[in-house]
């Protein structure tokens, strides 16, 4: 199985990924410091990194770092290796060297596919990217839409109790999909797109600001969010 062209990706289900993302930037706060790695639904989140504050960006791609670089107060390293042409990013040994060089508070990845045992993607190298992110964050934030959730991968990026949460549109399937639904927590199956805490195995180690329960499924944010308020939109209005 092999994904389509980086453009097409990018108009596919896209009025949920946007969706997702207005839905995943309210998880973070000023002074926060996520990497981002290149994909069509991180491409989204980035459009909502442009209206946001104070956060220190590093990414692989060069259209999310022009994106996030728009942020008021906000910085932005675009990550070097070897250049992509097709999905604008940088990826290689030398891209998974450079990031070494970063620790960030958090990991916002693009995956290929999410099943009960890990998230998967359809690039090795990009794949390699993905998992040197996680190695250098403190918490994993996937943003996925309900089609990831039966689709399958060609490299396992990371085990599922490697992830913090997922932003979603829905949650896992109970039927007809790979998701298998039983190991999800934190998301009422009767409630339409939000965030799914994911049982974890391996210690948390991230703030307590860094939590599922920091997003409401209507769309409304608990505590302060790094969008300005006079940009806030969606974010505080049910769905």
């Amino acid at each position: 199985m092999e994904e389509g062209p980086f453009s097409e990706r990018l108009r596919d289900n896209s009025a949920a990924k946007r969706l997702i993302a207005r839905r995943a930037i309210g998880l973070f706060r000023p002074g926060d410091s996520p990497f981002v790695d290149t994909g069509t639904t991180t491409l989204c989140f980035a459009e909502q990194l442009s209206v946001a504050r104070d956060l220190t960006i590093m990414t692989n791609s060069v259209r999310i770092a022009a994106l996030a670089a728009r942020g008021e107060g906000s910085k932005v390293f675009l990550v070097g290796g070897r250049h992509r042409e097709a999905g604008a990013e940088n990826v290689g040994p030398i891209a998974v060297e450079r990031l070494k060089r970063f620790h960030a508070l958090h990991a916002v990845l693009t995956v290929g596919a999410i099943d009960a045992d890990g998230i998967d993607d359809f690039h090795e190298e990009e794949a390699k990217v993905a998992r040197a992110m996680i190695r250098q964050a403190r918490g994993v934030t996937i943003p996925a839409d309900r089609f990831k959730f039966d689709g399958a991968g060609l490299f396992r990026i990371a085990p599922l109790s490697d992830i913090d949460r997922i932003v979603a549109d829905a949650p896992p399937p109970r039927g007809g999909g790979r998701a298998d639904p039983r190991p999800w927590g934190g998301g009422d199956p009767r409630r339409r797109g939000g965030a799914l805490n994911v049982p974890s195995r391996r210690p948390r180690k991230v703030a307590p600001s860094f939590s599922p329960e920091a997003v409401l499924f209507n769309g409304a944010i608990q505590g302060k969010s790094a969008l300005d308020p006079r940009d806030a939109g969606p974010l505080g209005a049910g769905l």
